[in-house]
C-alpha cells in the first residue's frame, strides 16, 4: 500500500512553486514528517511483561493527517459518549450550491461562520414549529468540503437527536414518527432565506450570483442510528484529510490513483490524477489556523452540559439503553520480543508509582497484623 507522505515526499519540491497558504505548508510539511526522524522528536515505549525499552517517532498531530486522525477520533468518542443523548439521531445535510465556491474559497472563514449559523438557524426554527416538532432541539454542525471523488464540495452535516426540550422545560418531545424528524423542502427554503441575510448582514452578498436564489437548494434529512452509533457519520470527517492511505491504489511516480463510491450507485470507481494535482487537490481542502470544523448549537451547546447531563440520565431512567460501539480503535504500539501492547513513557512511569505505592501499603498492613496465636494442646481429664 502506497503512502501518501511518500507522494508528498516526491514532489513536495515541485508543489511549493504553486501558492500555498501558510497552513496548506505547514499540513504539506507535518505529513512528510510524521511518525519519521524529520519529526525531531521519539518517545520511550516500555513493555510490561519482558520490561523491553523501544523508541518510535511521535506524530505530527495535523488534523489533515491521514496518520494521526484515527487516534483522535477514538479518543473523541470516549469523551462524546457520556453527552450523548441516548435517542434516535437524524442527519441532516445542506449542500451549498457550486457558483458559491469561489466566494467560499476567498472568504473562507466568514462564509463558513454564515454557512453555520444560517443552517442552525433554519433548523432550530423550523423544529419550534408545533406543526412538526413544537420543542427546542440540539444541532452539532460539521464542515465537509469535499465529495466523494474529492472535488471541492462544501456542506454541513447537521447531527439532530430525535426529539427536543418542551417551551417550559419540563418534559422531552418525542417526534411523531422515529423515521422523520424535519421536511426537507420547507427546511432548504427557510435555509436558503436565512442564508441571504446573513450573507447581506456580512456585506458578501454581492460575492455570490443571483440567480441562486431563484431554484431549491439541496437538503437531505435521514435516520442516522441510535445513540453512540449515529457518531459514525460524523466522526471521520473531523480528524483526517479528503481520503486516507488505504484508498491510494496506485502509484507510479508521476500519477496517483485512488478509489472512491459512486454516490446513489455505491459502485467503486477510480480517479487518476498527476501527483502534484493530487497534492494540491488534498491542501484545498485544509481549512484556514483556528477555524472550527464542528460547532454545537442549542441543547448540544457547551453552554447547556448541566441540562444535557440530567436529559441524558431522564431518558436512560426511562428504559432507554445506550449502544456500545468502538467503532475506531486507538493505535498501540507492540513488543517486537512478545508482543505485549507497550506502555507510553507517561504510563510507565504512572504504573511504577503505583506499584510502589500498592507495596507500601502491603507491607504497612502486614506489619500491623497481629501475630498468630500459638496452638495449644488441651490437656485431658
Amino acid at each position: 500500500m502506497c503512502d501518501i507522505a511518500d507522494i508528498f515526499a516526491a514532489h513536495a519540491d515541485e508543489v511549493q512553486q504553486h501558492r500555498l497558504s501558510p497552513v496548506q505548508r505547514k499540513a504539506l510539511f507535518d505529513i512528510i514528517a510524521c511518525r519519521t526522524p524529520l519529526i525531531g522528536r521519539c518517545n520511550n515505549w516500555y513493555c510490561p511483561k519482558c520490561g523491553d525499552v523501544q523508541s518510535a517517532w511521535v506524530s505530527c498531530g495535523n488534523r489533515n493527517c491521514p496518520k494521526c486522525g484515527r487516534d483522535k477520533a477514538g479518543k473523541y468518542l470516549e469523551r462524546e459518549r457520556e453527552n450523548h443523548l441516548p435517542v434516535e439521531h437524524f442527519m441532516i445535510t445542506i449542500t451549498l450550491p457550486h457558483e458559491c465556491i469561489p466566494a467560499f474559497k476567498a472568504h473562507t472563514p466568514e462564509m463558513a461562520g454564515t454557512f453555520f449559523h444560517a443552517a442552525k438557524d433554519a433548523i432550530m426554527e423550523l423544529a419550534r414549529d408545533k406543526r412538526h416538532l413544537g420543542a427546542k432541539v440540539g444541532v452539532t454542525a460539521v464542515l465537509q468540503t469535499w465529495s466523494r471523488n474529492g472535488n471541492f464540495h462544501p456542506h454541513l452535516h447537521c447531527l439532530v437527536p430525535g426529539g427536543g426540550l418542551s417551551p417550559d422545560g419540563k418534559y422531552w418531545i418525542w417526534p411523531k414518527k422515529r423515521t422523520f424528524l424535519l421536511p426537507a423542502k420547507p427546511l432548504g427554503k427557510l435555509f436558503r432565506g436565512k442564508f441571504r441575510a446573513e450573507l447581506e448582514a456580512r456585506n458578501l452578498l454581492g460575492q455570490v450570483p443571483s440567480s441562486i436564489w431563484s431554484r431549491d437548494w439541496v437538503v437531505d434529512c435521514m435516520n442516522a442510528g441510535y445513540g453512540m452509533q449515529s457518531m459514525m457519520y460524523i466522526v471521520p470527517y473531523l480528524f483526517r484529510g479528503f481520503l486516507g492511505n488505504e484508498r491510494i491504489v496506485g502509484y507510479d511516480g508521476s500519477e496517483v490513483t485512488f478509489s472512491y463510491k459512486e454516490g446513489g450507485t455505491g459502485r467503486t470507481m477510480h480517479r487518476t490524477l498527476s501527483a502534484v494535482d493530487f497534492i494540491m487537490l488534498y491542501l484545498s481542502h485544509v481549512m484556514p489556523s483556528g477555524m472550527q470544523r464542528i460547532r454545537r448549537y442549542g441543547l448540544l451547546a457547551n453552554a447547556c452540559k448541566a441540562k444535557l447531563k440530567e436529559l441524558r440520565l431522564r431518558i436512560l431512567c426511562a428504559g432507554a439503553c445506550d449502544a456500545q460501539i468502538s467503532p475506531f480503535q486507538v493505535h498501540t504500539f507492540n513488543c517486537k520480543k512478545c508482543g505485549t501492547p507497550l506502555l507510553s513513557e507517561q504510563a510507565w512511569k504512572k504504573r511504577q508509582v503505583w506499584t510502589q505505592v500498592i507495596g507500601t501499603i502491603a507491607c504497612a498492613e502486614r506489619s500491623q497484623r497481629a501475630p498468630p496465636i500459638p496452638s495449644m494442646s488441651i490437656p485431658s481429664i
